[in-house]
């Protein structure tokens, strides 16, 4: 089975595309959308575009779809099953840096970075200001021990953190051995004081901590380097309001680029614009990772990284 015609929908590195002309593949692509649309069999995303059942249907021959990047929320993959449509991601390219962006964030946090930095521009020095902590102080939840969670949560244990685990789809007497005990997640959230989300979005993940899961909580740090979804947003305030919420960082929001309102003197919640996998090398891995997945798929018929269908 050969691939004829891939379409490539959002902008990819310009590795991605060197690869593709050192191995004279360029007849295989088009990144023209409105044309052969009955001649499409595979499609490349990352995360601008979103694959509906209307796709499916303007693309009959449609055989397989690469998401460029980990997350894969917005391809609907159970419309995607129901075609016949295999869907595929790249999931080794973001993991040691959204790991260190996990990292960088919790350290921030915990540290008061953000407060600190504000009280040295208004000549306040130290007055005022609360002590740190340090990771041996802290009792962390993982939510989803997969590649970047799983690295999370050894490096914290080393570091002298208490570490806890929700994942339904992990093998807890593997981790057990390692001082890494599974929990529920309501119980998870009552015996830490900081949750580190490392899940993906899907039906059952979609809003994990909301407004009910603050009812749960004494005090608490928040971490989100995975989806937006996964966090409503509006319980984070609420939480921060109520003092059961410490700080917060997020990387990810439901909507974005998202416009920040009313928060920008809010010293507990530090933002980054999506940027966990914004360094250079893992754009390098995403290029190199998805061309792989492409060209087994195209020549060998070989599904690489198949995602799973919840």
């Amino acid at each position: 089975m050969i691939i004829k015609n891939t379409l490539v929908m959002d902008d990819m590195p310009d590795l991605f595309w060197k690869l593709v002309q050192e191995k004279g593949y360029e007849e295989y692509f088009t990144q023209d959308n409105l044309l052969f649309s009955e001649d499409i069999e595979l499609i490349i995303l990352r995360t601008k575009s979103v694959i509906k059942e209307t796709h499916f249907k303007r693309f009959p021959n449609l055989k397989c779809i690469i998401r460029a990047g980990s997350g894969y929320d917005n391809i609907d993959v159970k419309k995607a099953k129901d075609y016949g449509v295999t869907v595929q991601n790249t999931p080794e390219a973001n993991i040691q840096s959204a790991f260190e962006h996990t990292i960088g964030l919790l350290f921030a946090l915990i540290k008061n970075h953000k407060q600190h930095n504000k009280s040295v521009l208004e000549n306040k020095w130290r007055n005022g200001i609360a002590r740190n902590l340090e990771v041996s102080d802290l009792r962390v939840l993982v939510v989803g021990l997969g590649r970047v969670g799983s690295r999370v949560a050894k490096l914290l244990k080393l570091l002298g953190a208490e570490v806890k685990f929700v994942d339904p789809y992990i093998d807890f007497r593997v981790w057990k051995e390692k001082g890494i005990d599974s929990i529920t997640y309501e119980e998870g959230l009552n015996w830490a004081n900081l949750v580190s989300y490392h899940c993906p979005l899907y039906q059952q993940t979609q809003h994990y901590f909301d407004n009910q899961s603050l009812d749960f909580v004494d005090k608490i740090f928040l971490l989100n380097v995975a989806r937006g979804g996964i966090i409503d947003i509006d319980a984070v305030v609420k939480g921060i309001e109520q003092g059961k919420i410490l700080g917060a960082g997020i990387d990810v929001m439901e909507a974005e680029p998202w416009t920040c309102e009313g928060w920008e003197d809010n010293s507990k919640i530090i933002m980054t614009p999506h940027t966990g996998s914004m360094t250079k090398k893992a754009k390098d891995r995403l290029s190199v990772d998805c061309f792989d997945v492409w060209s087994q798929f195209n020549f060998q018929a070989k599904i690489k990284h198949p995602i799973k269908i919840w």
